[in-house]
């Protein structure tokens, strides 16, 4: 697959409650170092859903970047709902539920022009494959 330019690059922005989402920008950029067209954005108590989402779209359109895809961390929460009000002015889509593999994945193969829905579900795929439950009867026993 061939790079792309930056304005073929996705755009990444990830919308939680409090400091999460700087928490996963900071934990990635130790990770990777740091990332172009990469933010992070949290809503506070008593902030407004709308005013959250006109700075997802802020975000969005800095970027000089064709698609976003905008991670938030609770399906059907206010980050979530600001997000998919985005959607309207920004070309992008919301993956609900997000993880480091996540994130690190996204931002391993966006610049290789992968199809933009085919990229979406493999980004899903590796956050679900990720999720492991490890117990000590496990550790213990092998």
């Amino acid at each position: 697959m061939s790079s792309t330019t930056p304005n073929e690059m996705i755009g990444i922005v990830v919308c939680t409650h409090s400091a999460l989402a700087d928490g996963f920008k900071q934990a990635i950029e130790m990770l990777m170092g740091p990332q172009e067209n990469f933010a992070a954005i949290g809503l506070y108590e008593g902030e407004d859903i709308m005013d959250l989402s006109r700075k997802i779209i802020e975000l969005s359109k800095s970027m000089p970047t064709h698609h976003s895809v905008i991670f938030t961390d609770l399906f059907g929460a206010s980050p979530t709902n600001a997000a998919a009000l985005a959607l309207v002015d920004v070309d992008a889509a919301v993956i609900a539920g997000v993880n480091l593999p996540m994130l690190a994945e996204i931002l391993t193969l966006r610049n290789q022009d992968p199809d933009f829905e085919n990229l979406l579900n493999e980004i899903v795929a590796k956050g679900r494959d990720n999720i492991r439950i490890i117990t000590k009867k496990m550790i213990t026993e092998g």
